[in-house]
């Protein structure tokens, strides 16, 4: 990874594409589709950190909140040659520590990187508390630069008006 704190366009919209086909992937798997305003607020959340059992959790409720109200016909449960699909499934993950794509990444909480060793949801994690770092320091920084525009202001206001 790169030694600069900044998240090039290219990763942001790799890891974007990641957690789409993440979502995508459970939708298929649970037979639903996600409403719009939680598609953008799941993405946000995986690129933060949810690990599969809190996304299963969240599908799994969001139906049944649809089946209660009505808005979804209740699914028929799961052929064999459909379970063994579901098992079979895998997505495609890339190593936060050394970018090395894993085409066959079972999506388990405990999978490491074959090319480093690294594991999967250890770095993710790192990666969101890195970003919540960072952007906190933007925020700090922004504000710094806001108030001494503001002196600077002051300053001129109080010359003019000597």
């Amino acid at each position: 990874m790169a030694s600069s704190n900044r998240v090039t366009k290219e990763q942001a919209m790799a890891r974007h594409e990641q957690a789409s086909k993440i979502i995508a992937d459970c939708e298929l798997q649970h037979e639903f589709k996600l409403p719009k305003p939680w598609r953008g607020t799941i993405g946000t959340l995986l690129l933060n950190g949810l690990n599969d059992p809190s996304l299963q959790l969240i599908f799994e409720t969001l139906a049944q909140v649809e089946l209660e109200a009505g808005r979804m016909a209740k699914r028929s449960s799961p052929t064999a040659a459909q379970r063994r699909a579901q098992t079979k499934r895998t997505r495609e993950r890339t190593c936060l520590k050394c970018d090395y794509v894993n085409p066959t990444a079972s999506g388990s909480r405990t999978e490491t990187c074959p090319a480093c060793g690294a594991i999967y949801a250890e770095s993710e994690h790192a990666e969101a508390l890195r970003m919540e770092a960072l952007a906190a320091k933007q925020a700090v920084d922004e504000a710094a630069e806001a108030r001494e525009v503001r002196k600077e202001a002051i300053l001129k206001w109080r010359l003019r008006s000597k």
